[in-house]
């Protein structure tokens, strides 16, 4: 019963953390939730833009909406578990003096409310197309979903493991932030794996991030299946991220950081 009195209370912590969170990511309106919302939209209708213009044609019959979000949104996820994640201890630094709040129940919690809501939206706006044009395309629905939340548990463990660096390298997230951007070009939303040469397949795959991308996109249409391309990669990734972290947090306890050693 101990146990199970002691999940309870853990399961209780994250809730209220995510509470906590969501007012703080989105505010008290729903003015907030609305730019989740609007956000992929504004990124999804400019690169849009970009293919309608340049007659950019989309592989595997896909249209061009879907082929955009499947590439735009796995991006979104990570993107903001990562931007959110890093800075979750500093943000949060007064709640781990309460014996209840620990490090891991930040970054859970953080990392559950961002990957719910960016998974939602997706299928928000999936949902929407499909609807409009009478029919449910993808093929393999489990490998879709899959995708989105290995692109989740990646994010996860990189904001968990970039968060403790950052306590020791504080301008970890200034560089990450840029790599973001950089990284954001070569993770698939504007190109499909099998479209490129094998030589630049090589050199792109090395991005965890397209990996996760060409997951959901072969969820949506086998075409898109490559072999190169496996779960293996971003979750050897994440667990290096974990591994980065679990070994930082004795050292952060060292300086005083209450709950980093935990």
């Amino acid at each position: 019963m101990s146990l199970i009195r002691g999940l309870e209370i853990q399961f209780d912590v994250i809730y209220a953390l995510m509470l906590r969170e969501s007012r703080t990511r989105f505010g008290k309106h729903l003015l907030g939730y609305v730019w989740a919302l609007v956000e992929p939209l504004l990124w999804i209708g400019l690169i849009f833009g970009i293919f309608y213009f340049s007659g950019r044609t989309v592989p595997y019959g896909m249209t061009a909406i879907t082929f955009v979000t499947t590439g735009v949104i796995p991006f979104i996820l990570v993107r903001n578990s990562v931007r959110y994640g890093i800075n979750a201890i500093s943000a949060n630094r007064s709640l781990l003096f309460f014996p209840q709040v620990h490090v891991l129940d930040v970054m859970t919690s953080r990392a559950v409310l961002e990957t719910a809501t960016v998974i939602l939206v997706f299928w928000m706006i999936i949902g929407t197309h499909e609807i409009y044009h009478g029919q449910y395309s993808p093929k393999a629905t489990a490998t879709l979903i899959g995708g989105l939340f290995l692109g989740g548990l990646f994010g996860a463990c990189a904001a968990f493991g970039l968060c403790l660096l950052n306590m020791f390298l504080g301008w970890i997230d200034r560089v990450i932030n840029r790599l973001l951007r950089v990284l954001f070009f070569t993770s698939g939303a504007f190109f499909a794996v099998n479209e490129l040469p094998q030589e630049a397949q090589r050199i792109l795959l090395l991005n965890p991030l397209l990996h996760v991308t060409s997951i959901v996109r072969t969820g949506w249409s086998p075409e898109f299946e490559n072999a190169n391309v496996t779960v293996t990669y971003p979750l050897m990734w994440a667990a290096g991220f974990v591994l980065l972290g679990l070994f930082l947090m004795p050292l952060a306890a060292k300086r005083g950081y209450r709950g980093a050693g935990r």
